[in-house]
């Protein structure tokens, strides 16, 4: 029922001014997963390219939306995908990758596994933004290169899934280096 009731809110209210609705291109959380029975009510709902638990989305010759996943498939088992679909997308400018389990995050521990297998294809291929998601708070980081604030070279995470969960209390990004803003805000990213 929560499904259908975020279905039919998404169809009446995710349109443009020109009339256009605004699509979903989800990443799997934990949310979606039920106590080791998969998450049959996401792949019910959602038609996704293969391999389907973790995906690209190109959109025109400049963007591509890589999806990983953090909860149903291991981080370990996308690496080979991850770095022939980066590798591929090398030259395009803009390469967005989102999935659920933060390696900042701002309320929680950080994914020290996506963080070892994934972050440093990100640099290597030349990431532009990191989606982030599970903290329930307001985030962006500072730009982040070999574990270390780079102005010129780094990645900004941002997230950290703050849209209809209970919000919580984030880090203080004057106590930790690599968050430049996180704050408890309701958010979306546009």
């Amino acid at each position: 029922e929560q499904w259908d009731n975020w279905f039919d809110d998404w169809h009446e209210l995710m349109i443009t001014d020109e009339g256009r609705r605004i699509p979903i291109v989800p990443a799997i959380g934990n949310h979606e997963t039920y106590g080791g029975s998969g998450a049959p009510f996401y792949y019910s709902r959602f038609v996704l390219p293969e391999p389907e638990k973790y995906y690209v989305f190109d959109y025109g010759p400049d963007l591509s939306v890589v999806t990983l996943d953090t909860h149903t498939a291991g981080v370990e088992s996308q690496n080979d995908w991850l770095r022939q679909t980066l590798k591929k997308r090398r030259e395009r400018p803009w390469k967005l990758v989102q999935y659920h389990k933060p390696v900042w995050s701002t309320t929680k521990g950080h994914n020290v596994k996506a963080r070892d297998n994934w972050v440093p294809l990100f640099e290597k291929f030349g990431v532009s933004v990191v989606h982030e998601a599970d903290a329930h708070a307001y985030k962006q980081t500072v730009p982040i290169k070999d574990g270390e604030e780079n102005r010129e070279n780094g990645i900004i995470y941002i997230g950290d899934g703050g849209w209809g969960a209970p919000l919580r209390e984030p880090k203080d990004p004057d106590e930790h280096w690599w968050l430049h803003e996180a704050k408890r805000a309701y958010h979306i990213w546009k």
